[in-house]
């Protein structure tokens, strides 16, 4: 079940920086793979182009996106290395149901972190994806929209 502000537990440790991962392991694997089948799955009516792992109660540096239309990518301690120019659009959150922010992201980011294998990988994001992998990073940060929105719309 996807962690909601609603609950005041869920609440402190969506708003608490994630755990690094200190090393790939089973656990963290698990953590990918429900991960990985949460993005198949419709959640208030809609299935989610990205998650962190603490969404669903697991405070570590771990998240999943849909890169492109065929493809999640999973990043292991993912860090935004470089962000460009800046875009205000309408964003919502499945932690916070029911409600959508006027929030300003980079419209280009750069994002380190390591996939599954332990390797390197560097994402470049641009529009949509570069919003998504802030968004997502935000989260392990402890950063939820509501707290950097312009406005909240509902």
């Amino acid at each position: 079940m996807i962690k909601e502000i609603l609950d005041p537990v869920a609440d402190r440790l969506l708003r608490q920086p994630s755990q690094p991962v200190k090393a790939i392991d089973g656990v963290v694997r698990e953590v990918a793979e429900f991960l990985e089948h949460q993005m198949t799955l419709e959640h208030s009516g809609r299935k989610s182009d990205g998650f962190a792992a603490v969404q669903f109660g697991e405070p570590i540096r771990l998240i999943i996106f849909k890169r492109d239309t065929l493809t999640n990518l999973v990043l292991v301690n993912p860090k935004i290395i470089s962000e460009k120019s800046s875009v205000t659009k309408l964003e919502e959150c499945f932690s916070l149901p029911d409600h959508a922010f006027i929030v300003t992201r980079p419209k280009m980011v750069k994002c380190l972190g390591l996939n599954l294998n332990g390797e390197a990988v560097m994402i470049k994001g641009r529009d949509s994806l570069a919003r998504l992998l802030k968004h997502e990073v935000d989260h392990l940060d402890g950063i939820l929209i509501d707290k950097i929105a312009e406005r909240r719309l509902y």
